[in-house]
């Protein structure tokens, strides 16, 4: 990581676990591979719990909606599909800010891609939940604005619920 900050909480004395104020990383890049054997990893770092009927454990995802304010600033995210053997695609700049405040975060998320596949994307989600792992309790709003896409050239990266030929999107 290029570079992180923490601001610790108050809140971690009191409840005797690590809280940040505001965490921001900025200039991350990490690449997200999913290998032949369908089989993904993160940084190198391969995910646990990928069986179909297993469920994922949500206390990575639940510390990070327990910290006050998280920022993510030039970072890139790049995509491996060695199962599909498609061509790495890419989220450049890509920046984001998660606000929590007890049950509720607001989200706000931009990005270009590498690939000609879409223009960039902006995502604004203001949402309720306590645990990832019980997302069917969530109810929020999330809005997305891509203007456009090109949805035949999609389905190199994504399993369409249609067939598609050519077209494009916005």
């Amino acid at each position: 990581l290029p570079r992180v900050e923490k601001v610790m909480s108050w809140r971690s004395l009191l409840s005797l676990q690590i809280t940040a104020h505001a965490l921001t990383i900025d200039g991350l890049n990490v690449v997200v591979r999913r290998d032949k054997n369908n089989r993904i990893s993160v940084a190198g770092i391969e995910m646990e719990d990928q069986a179909p009927n297993v469920e994922p454990d949500p206390r990575a995802a639940d510390w990070l909606l327990a910290q006050r304010n998280v920022s993510l600033r030039n970072a890139q995210v790049v995509w491996r599909d060695d199962f599909r053997g498609a061509p790495p695609v890419s989220l450049n700049n890509l920046n984001a800010r998660l606000f929590n405040q007890g049950n509720r975060h607001r989200l706000g998320v931009s990005a270009a891609w590498s690939d000609t596949v879409a223009s960039p994307i902006h995502l604004i989600a203001d949402i309720n939940g306590a645990s990832v792992g019980k997302l069917d309790t969530w109810n929020g709003q999330v809005y997305v604005r891509l203007d456009a896409a090109d949805i035949a050239r999609a389905k190199l990266w994504v399993t369409l619920p249609f067939p598609v030929e050519s077209g494009l999107g916005g």
